[in-house]
């Protein structure tokens, strides 16, 4: 099974810009290239910023801005960014449940695994990623409860973003595997045998 490959821009220097703009204007209908333009962001290379927002979640597939784009705007904006980096780059904290904190050489390792880009596009990978971390907040590694296992099986963070239903003959079997929101407390589940 392969890993998803990591979304990057090719000017990493200007997320950190981007975001404080997005703190500061009102919230667009659609988050799209003339919206960028309209907010400072005028040259080509700007464009890959877009695909930023996405695969954080702050905007849907189609550009349009989600909660987590509202939440962004509040107080606890890099709390919020941490968690959105968290379930953007969820392979990657599968490898390293600390990655805001790993070195360039073991970003670039994973980064490289799931990329069929080359040596350019690892190391903007590796800046996208670290600029994004450098204006967000991690809890620390053991204080992390969004994937709380009772089966005693370790199951990748991946499989959350898409949670499946799996079909077996006549009856639905749920999926083996649970997001739990801080505020809930998570459903007991059986061992796999």
């Amino acid at each position: 099974e392969t890993m998803a490959e990591f979304a990057y821009t090719t000017v990493p220097g200007k997320i950190k810009t981007l975001l404080a703009k997005i703190r500061e204007v009102g919230i667009p209908q659609k988050a799209t290239l003339q919206w960028l333009k309209s907010v400072g962001f005028t040259s080509s290379n700007d464009a890959s910023l877009l695909g930023i927002l996405k695969s954080i979640g702050l905007t849907d597939s189609s550009g349009v801005p989600t909660s987590r784009w509202s939440q962004y705007r509040g107080a606890d904006h890099r709390k919020v960014l941490g968690s959105a980096i968290r379930e953007g780059y969820a392979e990657l904290f599968t490898v390293y449940p600390d990655a805001w904190q790993r070195s360039q050489t073991d970003l670039e390792h994973v980064f490289s695994t799931s990329s069929s880009g080359g040596k350019q596009v690892i190391a903007k990978t590796v800046r996208t990623f670290k600029n994004l971390c450098e204006v967000a907040e991690f809890s620390p590694v053991s204080q992390q409860t969004d994937l709380q296992m009772h089966t005693g099986r370790f199951m990748p963070l991946c499989r959350l973003r898409q949670p499946r239903v799996f079909l077996q003959g006549p009856r639905v079997q749920r999926p083996q595997f649970t997001l739990i929101s801080r505020s809930i407390s998570p459903p007991k589940l059986k061992p796999i045998n």
